[in-house]
């Protein structure tokens, strides 16, 4: 199980903190975030694991944010690749539904939040730290 605090942003959880998320890197697993306890514990399945490459790939099914109650179904793959002696970092997030949801307007602001994502982890890549 990892845990995503290091690169992924707690301004874009339900919790406010990027502690609660885990990710289990396999087939089937979730990113999931959990907060509270008892009576009072919350918790968001954000995606599902489809595919792990260990350092390659990874792809995860989930539409985050405000995508999860339009029905979207979004694929996130975040890949790296050695070429002409450098490493390069992709992450793309394609996103599909009904041509009601106001994708149009989502478009932006979703975009915005993972290009956010993608930086903080390019950074932690090159540097160690996300901030």
């Amino acid at each position: 199980m990892l845990q995503l605090p290091k690169w992924w942003n707690g301004r874009h959880t339900y919790s406010g903190s990027a502690t609660n998320l885990t990710l289990d890197a396999q087939a089937g697993g979730c990113w999931c975030e959990r907060w509270g306890s008892g009576d009072s514990a919350a918790s968001v399945q954000h995606g599902t694991v489809l595919m792990v490459l260990p350092g390659r790939v990874l792809r995860v099914q989930g539409a985050f944010g405000p995508l999860q109650e339009l029905g979207a179904t979004g694929i996130l793959t975040i890949a790296t690749a050695t070429q002409e002696g450098k490493h390069l970092l992709r992450m793309t997030y394609r996103v599909s539904g009904h041509p009601d949801a106001g994708f149009d307007k989502l478009a932006a602001p979703v975009d915005g939040v993972i290009g956010e994502q993608f930086k903080r982890l390019k950074k932690l890549a090159e540097t160690g730290s996300a901030e």
